[in-house]
């Protein structure tokens, strides 16, 4: 268990989608967009974020750790493309297995 834990460490470590800036970037993207869909509810932190091979390119998407200001905890899929006309879009969504 103590192997598998330093593995999953390591990989954490060197994943893009785990870099400050990143995480920063996906926070401040997905919260402009809470706060004109969901009003008060936004992300206060992103975490142990990880590339998710689930969504097509291009684009980049994350799976992160997320805590909201409303107390609840989960883990949410954060993507973020561009839309035919240039548009940044950001999607937030809980993570299904």
């Amino acid at each position: 268990m103590e192997t598998f834990r330093r593995e999953q460490q390591a990989r954490l470590a060197t994943d893009p989608c785990n870099r400050a800036e990143v995480r920063r970037q996906m926070m401040d993207a997905a919260n402009a967009v809470a706060r004109t869909r969901y009003g008060a509810r936004t992300l206060v932190d992103l975490t142990s974020g990880r590339t998710s091979g689930l969504e097509p390119a291009p684009g980049r998407s994350c799976i992160f750790t997320a805590d909201w200001s409303s107390g609840q905890r989960g883990v949410v899929v954060v993507t973020q493309r561009k839309n035919s006309f240039g548009d940044d879009l950001i999607e937030v969504r809980p993570f299904a297995r």
